[in-house]
């Protein structure tokens, strides 16, 4: 909120003069004026040997609304005359309570005004120009400006306070309250922010590599408060990891703003806060907390970090950092602060070695600047003499680079123009030299004349993100007409000193009804942005414009660079009725999961305030699934068809698929499965479902967990026909005892069709390696001489045919030949009682197949009715006897023969 309070028509200004300086200062022949024009300065009259020295009175009713702190301030002041441009001075404002009405007795000597507080201060007003705006910082915003009610103050030079006698004209003029001009009439500029949860922490907030965020809280919205860093899952549960000690934001009369806080983290999960030091000005404070197992992290003790100094009273109002993994790892942290007398001291830079700040050895702070010293931030024309404080707060962001570890890009606002007018914001691109320890020569800068611009308002934001391949876009809420939310999208190459306009996207310009329009976002946290790689969108989170408490989003593609004219709902309960929605904060780093968190911050109607963690997955519908091609089969058989789910989406699955199968030949679907709920990327089709002798196409889409739908696949093709059915006749058993040969004629019949092709293959059991395959072989045989079969090796033979290339069953059949030994012996036995032996008496029967001619018959025996073992008793050849002498009388025996071959005869 911007509050202007004009001055008061008792303004004054007061004019002592005398022949002696000391008496002069003392006051001295006092006139009190009330006319179009303040005088401030002093003068040498030589021709009269008189000092005359002015001092300008001044009265603001100041009303502060409830809800609201002012983080800024200044005086806006006519310069009506410059007199005397040879003699550097510099106005100084000092608070005064002089009554309803300015007399003499207001005069004040050195002394006086030395003891006096600050208010004001605008250097080298020597060099103001006539007829032009001036305008100088409030140094007490806190402890002025932070209440209503009357402020009264005295306007004069420091020269006049350090007693510098006048040597001759030395002094400016400036419109009063009595100026025709109203507009012209001096005035108190204020820019309040709005009290609430995310008061100082809207950038306060990072993704971790798990998926799982790191966010900070605030206890309370009064000024002393503990911070709270805590650990957000997807679920949207929180875990208390540190609670920061209770401080007061009363130092230095000033209260920070609403982005005062920061957080990046490293490649290790190791987070980093950063904000302005409370007890101390131009410096930064850096926390670290080292990740530890499992979701632990360890508090590590502040880092304190100089930054460039101006005067005594500059206090960080906005702080942004991000992480580069460079050397040992670099933050390149920014902060703007609350007003300046050094051209280009408002926003600053430092480069830090994170792990220096994680060890607390060595020195962390490797290099430092000013923005617009090092062609960081781009300086706008100036309004007036210099530019006027202007901490917004949330005009300021950071961003590395997801493609060029070095560089990383900053979007600020905080050194343009007034606070609520509407302006360009200055975009930069920094790179880490190679050394890791410097910024180079092709950090550059530029103001966006031409983009986005954005209310110069404590409650006004502005994003900058990049998005790969030296890219990044700008994001703001623009009030002007037809523009409103508007992303601006850059690329520069990586030695480039200027940018490219890609292009330039303005919501207000486009049809999408929830979008709240730009006059009602410009000057609110009420919405934020983030890029999404799997769709390449930029993501606008914002409240529905019919509905505050519905939370949306719509996207820009950066793959058209269009609006997508998308309205998706994200929670359509935010708080109840009555409710205010005070901010939306998203993570500053880039998205590494399908999900944002977007953490609310809510004041009920009872007044108290809330964090609302909401975790929207953003879904992309799935693509075309892919098929597995489908042979041809006949459809009097049940059949399986195969595909697999695709999804872009880091983490996704199929919750329900559809399958079609349509004639070749016209494009009718035959067959439909609807819309079948399962996570299974098959489909079993049933028997008959569909006809034999066609040529079909079939096609596939999915549905994801979102139950988005995708195209869709692409057609395949095949028949169906009817095959019949295979038997293996020869052999007609498996494992046919009597085979002999080294090569076997296996036979079979097919009933039911006429085949085309035929395939045969041969397989060992005992290590599943193929004997044969013969391919699919043209022709209708119904036989094949399987060759090489190794004697007493168990074969698997498979046939299988096909009809119209759509194949039939498989028969198969399991085969061992025995072909290595001889046939078996026949024997029969004579007693020869009167020589006392048993003849033996073998005949070989002739070979079959492939078995061999005997060489030999080996005889054996034992007694008759035992369990011994049998001996061999001798050999005979083939086809002849054995006389067995060694038999007892009396005793029964049992003998056996077997034939064989003699190694020798092999």
């Amino acid at each position: 909120m911007i509050l202007i309070s004009y001055v008061e028509s008792n303004d004054a200004w007061i004019r002592s003069n005398h022949t002696n300086y000391a008496t002069a200062l003392a006051g001295a022949n006092l006139i009190v004026n009330q006319d179009e024009i303040g005088v401030i300065g002093q003068t040498y009259a030589s021709s009269e040997n008189m000092r005359y020295i002015r001092q300008y009175f001044m009265e603001y009713q100041h009303s502060v609304p409830a809800g609201q702190q002012a983080v800024s301030g200044y005086f806006a002041l006519y310069n009506s005359v410059t007199h005397g441009t040879n003699v550097r001075r510099n106005w100084e404002i000092r608070g005064l309570d002089f009554g309803t009405s300015v007399n003499t007795s207001d005069w004040r000597t050195p002394a006086q005004l030395e003891n006096l507080e600050a208010s004001g201060l605008l250097e080298q007003t020597d060099n103001n120009p006539n007829s032009r705006w001036t305008y100088t910082g409030h140094q007490r915003v806190n402890g002025e400006l932070a209440t209503s009610g009357t402020l009264r103050y005295v306007m004069h030079t420091n020269r006049n306070r350090t007693q510098s006698s006048p040597s001759t004209v030395e002094y400016n003029s400036i419109l009063s309250s009595r100026s025709s001009n109203t507009s012209l009439r001096p005035h108190l500029v204020t820019g309040t922010t709005t009290l609430h949860a995310m008061t100082l922490l809207i950038a306060a907030q990072v993704q971790l590599s798990t998926g799982n965020w790191m966010v900070l809280e605030r206890s309370t919205t009064d000024r002393v408060f503990q911070l709270i860093l805590k650990h957000v899952t997807p679920s949207g549960s929180t875990v208390v990891w540190e609670s920061e000690p209770s401080t007061s934001l009363l130092d230095n009369d000033n209260m920070l703003g609403a982005q005062s806080y920061s957080l990046c983290r490293d490649n290790g999960d190791n987070v980093f806060m950063v904000d302005g030091t409370w007890s101390s000005t131009d410096r930064l404070n850096v926390i670290s907390f080292t990740k530890g197992s499992g979701n632990n992290w360890t508090r590590n003790p502040a880092r304190v970090v100089p930054l460039p100094a101006d005067h005594s009273r500059t206090n960080v109002q906005a702080t942004a950092c991000a992480w580069h993994n460079v050397g040992s790892g670099r933050i390149v942290a920014f902060a703007t602060r609350d007003w300046g007398t050094i051209g280009g001291s408002m926003e600053s830079w430092v480069l830090l070695d994170s792990s220096r700040i994680l060890s607390g050895s060595g020195s962390w702070l490797l290099a430092s600047g000013r923005g617009g010293d090092d062609n960081l931030t781009a300086q706008p024309a100036n309004v007036g003499r210099f530019n006027p404080i202007n901490s917004t707060g949330t005009l300021l962001d950071a961003s590395a680079d997801l493609s060029d570890r070095y560089a990383g890009y900053l979007v600020t606002g905080e050194r343009s123009s007034l606070l609520g007018s509407t302006g360009a914001l200055s975009v930069g691109r920094y790179k880490i030299h190679s050394n890791g320890n410097q910024l180079n020569s092709y950090t550059t800068s530029i103001m966006d004349e031409t983009g986005g611009y954005a209310v110069y308002d404590p409650d006004a934001k502005a994003r900058v993100i990049g998005v790969g391949s030296g890219r990044f876009v700008k994001v703001v809420a623009d009030d002007r007409p037809d523009w409103g939310l508007t992303v601006d999208h850059f690329s520069i190459s990586e030695t480039a000193t200027s940018f490219t306009r890609r292009s330039t996207t303005r919501m207000d310009s486009e049809s999408v009804p929830s979008v709240p329009d730009g006059a009602s976002l410009a000057a609110t946290q009420l919405w934020d942005a983030v890029w999404f790689p799997v769709d390449n969108n930029v993501w606008l989170y914002y409240f529905d414009d019919a509905n505050p408490n519905r939370l949306m989003r719509t996207a820009v593609s950066l793959s058209d660079d269009l609006a997508v004219l998308n309205e998706v709902e994200v929670n359509n309960a935010v708080g109840a009725s009555g409710d205010t929605i005070h901010a939306i904060r998203v993570q500053r780093n880039n998205v590494l999961t399908d999900e944002v968190l977007i953490t609310v911050s809510r004041e009920d109607s009872g007044g108290t305030d809330h964090y609302d963690y909401i975790v929207d997955r953003i879904n992309v519908a799935p693509t075309q699934p892919t098929l597995t091609p489908k042979s041809n089969f006949d459809s009097t058989n049940a059949t399986t068809f195969v595909w697999t789910f695709n999804d872009p989406n880091l983490v996704d699955s199929q919750t329900a698929y559809q399958l079609q199968i349509l004639s070749a030949a016209d494009g009718v679907v035959q067959y439909d499965s609807g819309k079948v709920s399962s996570s299974v990327s098959n489909h079993v089709l049933a028997a008959s479902a569909i006809d034999n002798n066609i040529s079909y196409t079939w096609q596939v889409k999915t549905w994801d967990v979102a139950d988005a739908e995708s195209p869709w696949s692409d057609q395949l093709t095949f028949a169906t026909s009817s095959t019949g059915v295979v038997d293996i006749i020869n052999p007609s058993v498996d494992n046919e005892p009597n085979i002999f040969t080294t090569d076997y004629m296996v036979e079979w019949t097919v009933t039911g069709s006429v085949p085309d092709s035929y395939r045969v293959v041969v397989v060992r059991t005992d290590d599943n390696s193929t004997h044969t395959d013969t391919g699919w072989l043209t022709g209708s045989a119904t036989s094949y001489l399987v060759t090489s079969l190794l004697s007493d090796i168990e074969y698997r033979v498979e046939v299988t045919v096909r009809s119209s290339s759509v194949p039939s069953n498989t028969a198969t059949r399991l085969i061992t030949t025995h072909y290595s030994t001889p046939e078996q012996p026949i024997a029969s036995l004579a007693v020869a009682t009167d020589l006392e032996y048993i003849r033996v008496s073998v005949e070989n029967p002739e070979p079959r197949g492939d078995r061999p001619n005997p060489t030999v018959n080996q005889v054996y025996r034992r007694p008759q009715g035992t369990d011994d073992q049998f001996l061999l008793v001798g050999q005979c050849p083939p086809n002849s006897s054995f006389r067995d002498y060694s038999v007892e009388s009396g005793t029964a025996y049992e003998y056996k023969v077997r034939a064989g071959v003699e190694a020798s005869a092999q």
